[in-house]
């Protein structure tokens, strides 16, 4: 008997389509709120050039959006979720808004000034640091989130 799957065990659109409906219907919508709040700072992070894939994923433009939509939901969350599960995120999203401000400064800055002036400077503190040498795993997971895996 092989390992590899067949064209059988593929499911088709349908059934995935099925099958994630399914899971929405069984996932808790607090849940769901939390951890797109969490992806949204993450992604955040990623397009200022933080987490594994560095200034390759770097976009400020990308990296506003998901900064604006992380605040605009972070205040959903407290209306809707509570006060003490927005908390979590008041941190790592004010750290990233920094980060978010000095790397557009640094855009702004004349290329000159930019080699003269500049300074090795450290990474954006991280909220938490897994030990995992696992990529996925050194993104932000709010604190009292269930994890799959």
């Amino acid at each position: 008997m092989s390992d590899d799957p067949t064209v059988d065990d593929i499911p088709s659109e349908e059934e995935l389509a099925a099958r994630f409906v399914a899971q929405l219907a069984k996932t808790d919508v607090r849940d769901i709120i939390l951890q797109s709040l969490a992806t949204l700072i993450d992604s955040a992070g990623v397009r200022l050039g933080f987490g594994p894939v560095g200034d390759e994923g770097r976009d400020l433009t990308q990296a506003k959006q998901a900064i604006e939509a992380a605040s605009a939901l972070a205040d959903v969350v407290a209306q809707e979720v509570g006060a003490e599960e927005a908390k979590v995120f008041e941190e790592p999203l004010r750290v990233i808004k920094m980060a978010y401000v000095q790397a557009t400064q640094e855009a702004e800055a004349p290329t000159d000034q930019k080699t003269s002036d500049e300074s090795p400077s450290a990474p954006a503190p991280e909220a938490e640091q897994p030990a995992s040498n696992d990529a996925a795993s050194r993104l932000w997971t709010p604190p009292g989130t269930r994890q799959e895996g």
